[in-house]
């Protein structure tokens, strides 16, 4: 019960009457202050729970941790060694292999994530040249527009990044938007970022609309994609993996969530060389003609 904001915050509410005191109703100045209020409030409710419910509470933490919803930063490199270890890190994998993660970053999309859904399709081949050939399809559904919150029916502009092995190369992209977007201030004078400046050092624009960059040992394909209310929008990007490390012992593919994304759906298929056929597969992989089909999610 939080009287002084004239609310009663429940797992059916939470999120919303947040969002919407720090949106429209509160001091600008402290526009979080809900948050520290609720603090001591929570915590005094957890203390109140018995060891039953304890160990609920414990696997919904522990749950979070696996699903990447819940991270740890440490400083001390001891404490963050182990935190990587335990998996509440949230580095970007080095694998010598294939790999893929799809981020999407919310600029100027108010709070629209939360009634957005993705899901991703990525049809992969093996080349002539011994490289991999992908075509990955990001689709994005708004949901929001006649919410009783204003910031679920804003446009969803998000800037996405792909990030697959490095040296790889885009060959086409279709459907990204073409924007006119400015910085909203001069930066000059202002003290540069080593890291971002590297990053940004070495951006090149392969096509319209995308910027091709090299960040956390991987190869970056970033362009925006706005989704208006109601409505759907699919990117269709087309590259491919050089030869190094692609095959040798098997095909492997390392997909990796964006920490904090729910389980959004994937479809995975893989098309077998001519002459060649199965000996050995995952139970969740179906054979479908002359494809390896997975279909699953990123939880």
């Amino acid at each position: 019960d939080m009287p002084e904001y004239d609310m009663v915050l429940g797992a059916d509410n939470f999120l919303a009457e947040i969002q919407n005191e720090v949106e429209y109703e509160a001091d600008r100045a402290k526009p979080k202050k809900i948050l520290t209020d609720l603090q001591p409030k929570f915590f005094e409710k957890l203390g109140e729970q018995d060891k039953n419910n304890w160990i609920e509470i414990f696997k919904i933490i522990t749950k979070a941790a696996e699903e990447k919803h819940m991270l740890a930063y440490f400083n001390d490199s001891d404490l963050e060694k182990t935190a990587v270890e335990n998996g509440l890190g949230g580095e970007i994998k080095q694998t010598p292999r294939d790999y893929l993660q799809v981020v999407f970053a919310n600029v100027k999309g108010s709070k629209t994530d939360f009634v957005t859904d993705s899901s991703f399709n990525l049809e992969t081949s093996l080349g002539d040249d011994g490289g991999v050939e992908h075509a990955l399809t990001i689709n994005r559904i708004h949901n929001g527009g006649d919410s009783q919150y204003g910031f679920y029916n804003r446009d969803n502009s998000t800037y996405v990044k792909v990030f697959v092995p490095e040296g790889s190369v885009l060959e086409s992209i279709v459907g990204q938007s073409i924007t006119d977007f400015m910085p909203l201030i001069d930066y000059d004078g202002f003290k540069r970022d080593p890291d971002l400046e590297r990053i940004e050092g070495g951006v090149s624009h392969p096509v319209g609309g995308v910027d091709a960059s090299e960040e956390s040992g991987k190869t970056v394909f970033g362009f925006w994609l706005i989704v208006k209310p109601k409505q759907t929008k699919s990117v269709v990007l087309k590259y491919h993996m050089p030869a190094a490390g692609a095959i040798g012992g098997g095909y492997i593919l390392y997909w990796q969530k964006q920490s904090g994304t729910g389980g959004d759906h994937i479809n995975f298929s893989f098309k077998l060389p001519d002459g060649t056929s199965v000996i050995n597969k995952s139970p969740d992989l179906q054979l479908l003609g002359n494809n390896l089909v997975l279909n699953s999610d990123l939880a």
